[in-house]
C-alpha cells in the first residue's frame, strides 16, 4: 500500500470526492482516488451517480475546468444561469457610491492635536472586508488598495497598523 523510500514505507494519500445534496445535507455520490488524481476528471463520475436533473453545481476551485462545465451543463435545466454562476465563482464586484467617496476622507479636527488620516467609514470598510474574507490586516489593506486603484479613485487606503 505504501511506497518505499530509504527502507521505510511511506503513506500513500487518498482523496475522497463527495457530492452533497445541499437541500438535505446527505452525501449523494462519492469517488475515492489516489492522492495524485486530477480533481476535474472526477466530476463526471460524481455527477454520474446522481439521478435526475441537477439544479445547481457549486464546487471548490480545484474542480474549475471545462470537464466540470460540460458535465454540469449536460445535467442542468436549459436556463444555464447556474452554469454562468459557476464560471463567475470567485469574481468580486466592488463599487463605491458618490456618497461613500465624499465621506471617505477624514474630516479635519477643530481642536489641537494631529489630524486624522482616515475616516471611520474607511476603517470600518476595511475591517468589514477583513472579517468577511477572513484576511490578515495587511491583506485587507491590499484588497482595499487594489479595489481603489482598479476603480481609478484617488482615495487614501487605511494602513494595516490603523486597523
Amino acid at each position: 500500500m505504501g511506497a518505499e523510500k530509504h527502507g521505510r514505507t511511506r503513506r500513500q494519500w487518498r482523496k475522497l470526492h463527495l457530492a452533497v445534496d445541499a437541500g438535505t445535507g446527505e452525501i449523494a455520490a462519492h469517488v475515492l482516488t489516489e492522492g495524485h488524481a486530477d480533481e476535474v476528471a472526477q466530476v463526471p463520475a460524481l455527477l454520474g451517480q446522481v439521478e435526475g436533473v441537477i439544479a445547481s453545481v457549486v464546487t471548490d476551485g480545484v474542480y474549475d475546468g471545462e470537464p466540470t462545465y460540460e458535465t454540469a451543463a449536460a445535467r442542468q435545466p436549459a436556463s444555464g444561469d447556474e452554469l454562468t454562476s459557476l464560471r463567475q465563482r470567485g469574481s468580486l464586484t466592488v463599487w463605491f457610491t458618490d456618497d461613500t467617496i465624499s465621506r471617505w476622507a477624514a474630516e479635519p479636527r477643530t481642536i489641537h492635536g494631529g489630524q486624522p488620516w482616515y475616516s471611520p467609514l474607511a476603517i470600518l470598510t476595511a475591517l468589514t472586508l477583513r472579517i468577511v474574507f477572513r484576511l490578515a490586516y495587511r491583506q485587507a489593506e491590499g484588497l482595499i488598495g487594489c479595489s481603489v486603484g482598479l476603480l481609478g479613485l484617488g482615495l487614501c487606503v487605511p494602513d494595516h497598523t490603523t486597523l
